[in-house]
């Protein structure tokens, strides 16, 4: 399987496309107040991806393993894998330190218990297969970021970048 970016094939690399948050997005909404910083991005992949085969893989790929271990810790209780697959398959409403804040049969919105940050998942049908979205919402306070989300964004758009490429390669 290959994967395609807006610009074409890539052979067997994955490359990413950086997106305005789409109007249809169910966190659309969730983008003000003013200095709200949000982030989306997609990959096309070559063959045909429901949204509960998307959240599984996402949440289980090895990188997000690593972040489950800091959760862990933070929330001082075990994240099994079975918490990922009932999120995928829509039993939960609730996963690590996140709740849904919006369910379609193509779109999931978490939102964390503050409701400061958030994260979307989406898949849509392409002609030659689906497109994986991941985008991110941090929501300013006072008209800015808070300074730790400032100083930690480059990280956050790496890591968030890895986890969709991560993804991609598990549904292969």
């Amino acid at each position: 399987m290959h994967f395609k970016s807006c610009a074409g094939m890539a052979g067997r690399g994955m490359n990413l496309a950086r997106i305005d948050l789409p109007k249809w997005s169910l966190m659309a909404p969730a983008t003000t107040p003013p200095g709200t910083y949000v982030d989306c991005d997609y990959v096309d992949v070559a063959h045909s991806v429901d949204l509960r085969d998307f959240v599984a893989a996402f949440y289980g790929t090895p990188l997000f393993l690593a972040e489950r271990l800091v959760l862990q810790l933070a929330l001082r209780r075990r994240i099994p894998d079975a918490e990922v697959i009932d999120l995928a398959e829509g039993r939960t409403d609730r996963f690590a330190a996140w709740t849904v804040a919006g369910r379609l049969a193509d779109q999931l919105w978490l939102a964390d218990v503050t409701g400061a940050t958030m994260s979307w998942l989406a898949v849509r049908p392409q002609r030659l297969g689906t497109r994986l979205f991941f985008g991110s919402v941090v929501r300013a306070r006072g008209g800015r970021m808070p300074i730790a989300a400032r100083i930690l964004l480059p990280a956050h758009k790496l890591y968030a970048r890895g986890l969709l490429r991560a993804a991609a390669r598990a549904l292969l």
